[in-house]
């Protein structure tokens, strides 16, 4: 006895399933690559609400330019520290100086 089977109609419908599965979550894949979809409009809402002074450029950066950017920031920070503490110890010095005037005057 023989017997024979048609893999024709099964690999149609196999075929139609991928197609109609690629389809549905081409949906998803194109909305993903949006820079802002709902969910992640959502989020940076509420990263921004926590961190009012973070730009959403800054958050479209990757996290090299982020990196570098931050690095930057410090960088200018750390200049602006060191100048004031140069005044600082600048003015303590005058004062200093200033008052052990005063004191030689008044002990005159």
């Amino acid at each position: 006895m023989e017997m024979s089977f048609n893999f024709a109609p099964v690999l149609i419908f196999l075929i139609i399933c991928l197609l109609l599965f690629l389809l549905h979550n081409l949906g998803g894949l194109l909305s993903s690559l949006k820079i802002f979809s709902k969910h992640s409009k959502d989020l940076s809402a509420q990263f921004l609400d926590k961190f009012p002074l973070v730009s959403p450029d800054f958050i479209n950066k990757t996290v090299k330019e982020q990196n570098v950017e931050n690095n930057q920031e410090i960088h200018e920070i750390n200049k602006k520290l060191n100048r004031l503490e140069t005044d600082f110890y600048d003015m303590r010095e005058n004062i200093l100086s200033k008052l052990d005037a005063l004191t030689k005057r008044i002990e005159k």
